[in-house]
């Protein structure tokens, strides 16, 4: 059997893997790494998996929305990752489309591409002009990075992601040391530095809600695909 290794950004993520897989046996658990929402930590963390045994890697988490037409909570299955000014990578169709009959009936995903990002989009700004240079669904920190690893090392490859920030949606400047460098939630952190920017309080209460949605729908997904997510 194929063991799965699963990368996100934040531990929230992560726990949503770990919770899903509980009643598995340790053999049958899938291998999980949580890189902080940082490109270099997910790449070290996929290296890392397949030297632990994953034979399959899985871009697991939130994501930012770049179509207009994606609300938060939509889910999206990548066709493709998406690059400005580089080649497209890969995704195992077979395995995306196999998945897709395991949960009709119940999800309707989104299909199409996913874009890479090293940073964090912030402004509505920033989203359309990346949707217009890649005609992509959303945007990420670990897939590209991921892409890359599972092409290099010749395992399947499979997108899962929801949207938290829709594409009309701005992350203030506080809510960005939100995150640790092992995906831990820093909410003092945001609290302190909001302090002194109320004018960003209502922004903050939105995106907290449009993050809730996400996680929502990615807890609701796996509890319809299962952890293996249709694999084999």
């Amino acid at each position: 059997m194929t063991r799965l290794g699963f990368i996100t950004g934040l531990r929230t993520e992560a726990a949503i893997v770990d919770a899903a897989s509980e009643t598995l046996s340790q053999p049958h658990r899938p291998l999980i790494h949580c890189g902080g929402a940082h490109a270099g930590r997910a790449l070290a963390g996929a290296l890392r998996l397949i030297e632990e045994g994953a034979g399959a890697l899985v871009s697991f988490g939130i994501a930012g929305g770049l179509a207009p037409k994606l609300a938060s909570g939509s889910l999206v299955l990548a066709s493709t990752v998406r690059l400005v000014g580089e080649p497209s990578l890969n995704i195992d169709l077979a395995w995306r489309d196999r998945l897709c009959a395991r949960v009709r009936g119940n999800f309707n995903p989104e299909l199409g591409g996913i874009a890479g990002s090293d940073t964090v989009l912030q402004t509505v700004g920033e989203k359309k002009g990346l949707f217009e240079a890649t005609h992509a669904l959303a945007v990420d920190m670990e897939s590209h990075v991921v892409a890359r690893v599972a092409r290099d090392c010749g395992v399947p490859f499979l997108v899962v992601r929801a949207i938290a920030d829709a594409a009309n949606a701005t992350i203030p400047d506080v809510a960005l040391v939100g995150v640790g460098k092992k995906g831990e939630a820093l909410p003092l952190a945001v609290l302190r530095r909001a302090a002194f920017s109320p004018q960003t309080w209502p922004a903050l209460v939105r995106l907290g809600g449009s993050h809730k949605k996400a996680h929502d729908a990615l807890r609701h997904f796996l509890g319809v695909a299962g952890v293996g997510l249709a694999f084999e």
